[in-house]
């Protein structure tokens, strides 16, 4: 281990009231590398929680025609209930009405079982909420408009060509531009490294021409990768009016061409309380898309195709307390995003799956919160259990997650600004011998925030920091290029020269670090001064704790603040989080995460706080997370 100047401070932990007048990570983060991510989600959580039951209740046996049938039948602001029992359905449910929900007694009482799946314009689910309008980004869109004015960060006024078609607080509209090196509105060129904020989806051809060792997808329009979805307040003339915190990112530059297409989508509805086995069909469990303020909540997914959950152009939406248990795809994913932004995840449990959560299309703003997941699969094919897996993801936050480890890869493209606080992953996983890094910054990918976090595996790791791509078992992988591409990607210096390191513990230190040297204030743009403090608030997204934490639980449970915590061999610096504890103590799952699907309801495992006992959480607990 390499020698490194320590800074220490008394530690001491503010009161919640202290960040009441400014975003919780005031003082520790740049402005210019955060966002307000408090809006993340649905405003005030489930719309459907006062809504009226539309028809009669629709008893188990029945067929996927009669739940389609009262779903189109039923009126806004209602939802359709299912009863407790099986439910055989040979075809797939599918609506596209806005302010409808379907709900079950549970995921423990009703019981989709398909045999048959439906689609959403070519893409298929056992589920499918979508909208009408089947626009998307590569289709290409039927209407796209210049963006001539608006770009600082922070802006809420952005003006555009023309607005027709643009409904306030309805239409999704998509921002888009050039990636670096490309010009004009059909985008010309080839990547250029643009040695900062760096926008690139091809593939490496030779420094400093492109940054991938694949190059991009097409869930993009072709090189234009770069994406805020935003949805209008107002509207007047050609400009619109969005919510604060506006136009995220710095880079947004009238050289690059910047555009608008318009998406049209389903508004308010989601699917609650059922357990969907896709066992027979290997289908998606449940496929939003082009989807605002929609949501999955309290489901249980067996053994889905390629995804349990899959979001598809969709925004401000709200993934929660659910189980996932196993995907039947070769290359499986357990909630796969495809251009989205300002969702909020959290409370799930994913168990037996290679990659939990993957970003497979830009995505910015969005948080992911409290996930607990175990046993990735095992062996070479081992992954990451948080994957960045595109270029054009930014601004996104993960807190609070138990896992084994995160990933911004190289193959697709760059990202930026991507924040971890308050997050324990392990790194090691029993039997894999594919990714065991706590943390893997592939090059290309810059100003990365890594606060706070709990990281590593006791007598597993023994390297704090790497930049090769190999299976070390060191506790950060930063900037590392891929040999086995040809030509072969570099390694990239600037990522560990933008990346943001505070107060992280890791196994092979043995102690929490507040280095200096590891807080980027001396690079120029986006550069972050050393925090004045190491008091370091309970969130970055929530001001108290959320209503279903429970009443005997530390919150937060992870951190360098944390003193005694129930999880061994990290330094008492974490607690289990709800959802590991519905999973060990409500649902008796395998300390090793193996086994058969288990029995899931969420009001067992989330019980809000005051309303009835906490959960009790195990002690002395020594975890192989997986």
């Amino acid at each position: 281990m390499k020698f490194r100047p320590y800074l220490y401070f008394l530690l001491a932990f503010s009161s919640f009231s202290v960040w009441a007048s400014a975003q919780t990570w005031s003082g520790i983060l740049a402005p210019s590398r955060a966002i307000n991510w408090s809006r993340a989600g649905i405003p005030g959580g489930l719309p459907s929680a006062n809504w009226t039951q539309c028809g009669s209740t629709i008893p188990a046996g029945s067929s996927s025609a009669t739940i389609n049938s009262a779903l189109a039948n039923c009126a806004p602001n209602h939802y359709v209930q299912l009863a407790s029992g099986t439910f055989n359905l040979s075809s797939g449910i599918n609506w596209n009405k806005s302010n409808v929900a379907l709900r079950g007694m549970g995921a423990d009482q009703t019981l989709l079982v398909f045999s048959g799946s439906s689609s959403c314009y070519g893409l298929g689910a056992s589920v499918g909420i979508c909208s009408t309008d089947g626009t998307y980004a590569n289709g290409p869109p039927a209407q796209v408009y210049n963006w001539t004015a608006g770009y600082a960060p922070g802006s809420t006024q952005i003006t555009l060509s023309s607005t027709n078609g643009i409904t306030p607080n309805q239409t999704m509209v998509m921002l888009d531009q050039d990636d670096d090196g490309y010009v004009g509105a059909s985008a010309s060129g080839t990547s250029v490294d643009s040695g900062s904020y760096f926008v690139c989806s091809d593939q490496y051809a030779t420094r400093p021409s492109g940054c991938g060792s694949e190059g991009g997808t097409n869930s993009y329009r072709p090189h234009r990768a770069q994406i805020q979805m935003v949805i209008p307040t107002a509207v007047s003339g050609n400009v619109l009016t969005i919510n604060s915190p506006g136009i995220y990112a710095p880079n947004w530059r009238s050289s690059q061409s910047p555009q608008a297409w318009l998406v049209q989508p389903i508004i308010n509805s989601g699917i609650e309380n059922v357990s969907v086995d896709a066992t027979n069909t290997g289908s998606n469990g449940v496929l939003i898309f082009n989807g605002y303020q929609c949501w999955v909540s309290g489901v249980t997914f067996v053994r889905t195709g390629k995804s349990g959950v899959f979001l598809f152009q969709t925004a401000h939406s709200l993934i929660q307390n659910n189980y996932i248990y196993q995907s039947q795809d070769s290359d499986p994913y357990g909630i796969q995003f495809e251009i989205s932004a300002d969702n909020l995840v959290a409370n799930n449990i994913i168990q037996q799956n290679r990659s939990p959560i993957v970003l497979n299309g830009p995505d910015t703003g969005s948080v992911f919160a409290y996930n607990f997941t175990i046993l990735n699969q095992a062996g070479s094919n081992g992954n990451w259990s948080f994957w960045n897996h595109s270029s054009g993801i930014a601004y996104d936050l993960w807190e609070g997650n138990v896992a084994a480890g995160f990933a911004d890869d190289d193959i697709h493209g760059s990202h930026n600004m991507i924040t971890r606080f308050r997050n324990y992953f392990t790194g090691h996983e029993s039997g894999n011998t594919g990714q065991v890094n706590p943390i893997f910054e592939g090059a290309y990918n810059r100003y990365s925030n890594l606060i706070g976090n709990v990281l590593g595996t006791s007598g597993f790791d023994n390297l704090v920091q790497e930049v090769s791509f190999d299976t070390s078992t060191a506790i950060f992988v930063l900037g590392a290029g891929n040999p086995g591409t040809s030509p072969a990607v570099p390694s990239d210096p600037l990522v560990i020269a933008t990346a943001m390191r505070w107060g992280n513990y890791d196994t092979v230190d043995g102690a929490v670090q507040w280095v200096v040297s590891e807080v980027p204030s001396n690079i120029g743009s986006y550069g972050n001064s050393v925090p004045s403090s190491t008091a370091l608030p309970p969130s970055f997204f929530l001001t108290s704790a959320p209503s279903w934490w429970p009443a005997g639980k530390p919150w937060p449970s992870i951190g360098p603040d944390i003193t005694g915590g129930n999880i061994a061999n990290v330094g008492g610096h974490a607690y289990t989080i709800p959802a590991q504890d519905c999973y060990l103590n409500v649902m008796k799952g395998p300390s090793d995460g193996s086994g058969g699907v288990l029995t899931f309801n969420a009001s067992a495992c989330y019980p809000s706080s005051g309303s009835s006992q906490p959960l009790a959480p195990p002690t002395n607990l020594t975890l192989s997370v997986h």
